[in-house]
């Protein structure tokens, strides 16, 4: 039924060890800003919502001055946690405590069995990320450089999840239609819906369940792929 699976980069392939949202909850910690695991959630939740090209990021990427675009950033996701004691100077400090955040880049579990099982099945397997620049030097480092068949950043196009514009030109390059792709990625706001927008099979990897709601295949590790499709 399918030909061609399309994957995401950050969050899906590759995670960062430790997280942002880890590191943010420290911080803010660090501050006497109060914020539990079910702040952790609602504030994954809602950096989704922010990354997938919403009208908040937007109005921030207007800004000059890239301290102030992070610093703003912080503010709202202070906000997205429920710290309303926290103010300008909270955002101010996390901001500069996250100049020290080195995050160590790591295959998600299951990433190298999973590409190598469907590759080896015959399915043509792609790269699509919502990243500026090629990903030519991030697979290297992960390992990854032999196993796609396409890889394309928004970048290298100007279009950004999830406007289907993208995935339309993956297919395109790959020869796949839509009833015969499916797109794996970690962010319902950004791979599911640019997806369903592009007629592509989503399948959203959510291993804490943060998208309880989401109608569409849901898995908790990527090896749940090999399950469905081989």
């Amino acid at each position: 039924m399918y030909q061609a699976i399309l994957f995401d980069l950050d969050g899906t392939l590759k995670i960062s060890v430790p997280s942002g949202m880890e590191m943010f909850a420290e911080y803010a910690r660090r501050l006497g800003i109060s914020v539990d695991e079910r702040a952790v959630r609602a504030g994954t939740r809602w950096n989704h919502w922010y990354w997938a090209q919403s009208p908040a990021l937007l109005e921030d990427l207007s800004l000059d001055d890239e301290q102030a675009l992070w610093t703003r950033y912080t503010r709202r996701l202070l906000e997205a946690v429920g710290a309303d004691q926290a103010d300008d100077g909270h955002a101010m400090a996390i901001t500069q405590q996250f100049a020290d955040y080195a995050p160590e880049a790591r295959l998600n579990y299951g990433a190298c069995e999973t590409l190598t099982g469907l590759k080896a099945a015959g399915y043509t397997i792609g790269l699509v990320s919502n990243r500026r620049n090629p990903l030519d030097q991030v697979l290297a480092d992960l390992g990854l450089e032999e196993m796609f068949a396409l890889t394309l950043a928004a970048g290298e196009i100007d279009v950004w999840k999830p406007d289907p514009g993208i995935l339309r030109e993956a297919m395109l390059r790959v020869s796949s239609e839509p009833e015969s792709t499916v797109y794996v990625g970690d962010n319902y706001y950004a791979d599911v819906v640019c997806a369903r927008e592009a007629g592509v099979t989503p399948v959203l990897i959510d291993p804490a369940g943060i998208f309880p709601e989401a109608e569409c295949r849901v898995i908790r590790q990527l090896t749940g792929l090999l399950d469905w499709l081989v």
